[in-house]
């Protein structure tokens, strides 16, 4: 089901028409207004080009990969980056646009993108708290948790969890797989 309103998160806080623009890693698409749903917004809580990993249970998967993963945490899901990031999240404006749906159609389930080849006018735009505050506004808790920078970690972990990837890539996913 559609829902009514998508998000796009930007550091720009006037933005009056979001126009259709070429993606860089889907250059055979047409122009788009990309836009993610409420479900996986906090993917976007971060600088444009902070690296991130997020992994959450799937109905499936064990509860030795969910325990070895997740470890003790509650939380539905888990946000990992690398803890020289964290100076600059503490500094970095971010604003929140809420979009109609109503041009948009779903690019990809799974990771929440949603789609437009329409120039889109935001509904509203709201700042996003710094990064500490963000957990209680979300319903959840953000404890920051250090990750070596890339290529310091070494080895991969298989899992049934499902996983997305944003940013510089500091994990390479492969199926099911984090290197």
């Amino acid at each position: 089901m559609k829902p009514a309103y998508l998000y796009h998160f930007s550091d720009e806080p006037e933005i009056r028409v979001f126009h259709p623009r070429s993606h860089p890693r889907h250059p055979d698409r047409p122009p788009s207004v990309w836009a993610i749903d409420g479900a996986r917004e906090a993917h976007y809580w971060f600088p444009r080009n902070c690296p991130r990993v997020i992994f959450w249970p799937k109905p499936d998967s064990r509860r030795e990969e969910v325990e070895m993963l997740m470890g003790p945490s509650p939380a539905p899901k888990v946000i990992a980056m690398e803890s020289r990031w964290l100076p600059r999240i503490g500094k970095h404006r971010l604003y929140r646009y809420k979009l109609p749906a109503s041009s948009f159609r779903l690019f990809d389930s799974t990771a929440g993108y949603w789609v437009s080849e329409k120039s889109v006018q935001p509904a509203g735009v709201e700042e996003i708290p710094e990064f500490g505050a963000i957990g209680v506004n979300g319903g959840g808790s953000s404890v920051p948790s250090p990750v070596p920078p890339a290529g310091e970690s070494g080895g991969g972990v298989h899992s049934q969890l499902f996983h997305d990837s944003i940013g510089q890539r500091p994990f390479i996913s492969l199926g099911s797989r984090f290197l």
